[in-house]
């Protein structure tokens, strides 16, 4: 099988090769509204049938979403890809902690509030990562955030990282998840950075193309 691999056409929708499996994922919340965990999405509790290449809508308009169905060539909406193509590490804030550092590239925000409930911040965690209790809820937090702004590092400067296997998670009425450091390319060929944890906008709004910037939420953007 071939290594799993999205390329973002020009114009229309993200290819996915190499049998990259397609489940959803939805967040579980508290009584309080607050992000707990990941869950299988309602709609698909089993998952997509997926094939070895299948095409993703990116504009927001297809009647089959996840997928394409070459809406995108129908009207006008914003193709372009603008969002930085240096680093990721070249953009992150360090807070230190005891034997650990937490990073934040805020240009990789998809808003799903994993960061934070109604007592602390996981970058007040962070500075109290010496008690095993705080370090390990810290931890829950951190690796639960989809898009990857905010990642943990050891003292030796290593990312600690979930151990994700190449798949797409699509999040109802949100962005696609993908995980597992599957790379990426636009349509000219040019490699884009392929990280663990990863959100692309699907609604076709983001100002950070291919990345989420959380804009389906305030576009009202509905997508099993």
């Amino acid at each position: 099988m071939a290594e799993a691999h999205i390329r973002i056409t020009a114009g229309g929708p993200y290819i996915v090769t190499g049998g990259v499996p397609l489940s959803g994922r939805q967040p579980s919340v508290s009584t309080h509204g607050e992000p707990l965990d990941w869950e299988p999405a309602e709609a698909n509790p089993d998952g997509y049938a997926f094939e070895e290449r299948y095409l993703l809508c990116r504009c927001g308009g297809s009647k089959t979403k996840p997928l394409c169905d070459a809406t995108h060539a129908t009207f006008e909406w914003e193709r372009a890809l603008t969002a930085s193509r240096e680093p990721s590490a070249s953009r992150r804030e360090r807070v230190e902690g005891d034997g650990i550092a937490l990073t934040d590239d805020t240009t990789l925000c998809s808003d799903y509030g994993f960061c934070g409930n109604r007592f602390t911040s996981v970058w007040d965690m962070a500075g109290e990562a010496s008690d095993p209790e705080v370090r390990a809820k810290l931890l829950r937090m951190v690796q639960s955030c989809p898009s990857g702004r905010i990642q943990l590092e050891d003292a030796e400067g290593n990312a600690i990282e979930p151990a994700f296997r190449p798949s797409i998670a699509p999040i109802p009425d949100g962005p696609l998840w993908v995980r597992g450091g599957i790379t990426m390319e636009a349509g000219d060929g040019t490699p884009l950075e392929s990280r663990n944890r990863m959100t692309l906008c699907r609604c076709g709004q983001s100002q950070n193309k291919p990345f989420c910037d959380g804009a389906h939420k305030s576009h009202e953007f509905h997508a099993p």
